[in-house]
């Protein structure tokens, strides 16, 4: 494709899961439930690359692997960034399975709340 071509780019067509057309001319219902799957997929993909992203530049990756279980209050003390703000981003990382949180047991003998572990 040369660069001053003139090219036009359209959506694949997306048809609500009642609407859907049985006979050999439409998608089938795979293609139908396959597009939610992707946009979610992507969503979650994208998000979890930005949050790694923050993470390596403001130093939070740092922080914790120099502290080891650390709470949001002190990796925000740490880090001089605001505290809630962390706690998002931690939150973010247990979910995405980068850290893990301490276990009830470990919990119970730890006086700071809401400790990270990397994973």
């Amino acid at each position: 494709m040369h660069p001053d071509e003139d090219v036009t780019f359209a959506p694949r067509r997306f048809v609500p899961p009642g609407d859907i057309d049985h006979s050999d001319h439409g998608p089938g219902e795979d293609r139908v439930l396959e597009f939610p799957g992707r946009v979610v997929a992507d969503t979650g993909a994208a998000f979890a690359g930005l949050s790694t992203s923050l993470g390596d530049r403001l130093g939070l990756y740092r922080a914790t692997a120099r502290t080891g279980p650390v709470s949001s209050a002190r990796l925000a003390e740490r880090t001089e960034l605001v505290e809630r703000y962390v706690r998002e981003w931690l939150a973010a990382q247990v979910a995405g399975e980068y850290l893990h949180t301490p276990s009830p047991a470990d919990r119970r003998r730890r006086t700071e709340a809401g400790q990270a572990h990397p994973a």
